[in-house]
């Protein structure tokens, strides 16, 4: 965790380090307090169970970002 005090307020910014193929890598969570302890633990369980299946949860999130640009490509046409 990072942790950064600002004229806002403190912020803590959460990752997940892991390795997949031999190379350490490591995965964005979010940063408390703009998301909840619950949802930065649940996605990181689910980044947990990706890499568990040899997947690259960065691979994931790329790819469910692209489809969300799609679909909003589709909603204005």
């Amino acid at each position: 965790a990072k942790v950064r005090a600002g004229v806002r307020g403190v912020t803590v910014l959460f990752r997940y380090e892991f390795k997949l193929d031999g190379v350490k890598r490591d995965y964005r969570l979010g940063s408390w307090p703009k998301n909840t302890l619950a949802q930065i633990r649940a996605k990181r369980d689910e980044a947990k169970a990706s890499v568990a299946k040899g997947i690259n949860p960065n691979a994931v999130q790329k790819a469910v970002q692209k489809a969300a640009r799609i679909e909003a490509k589709a909603a204005i046409a």
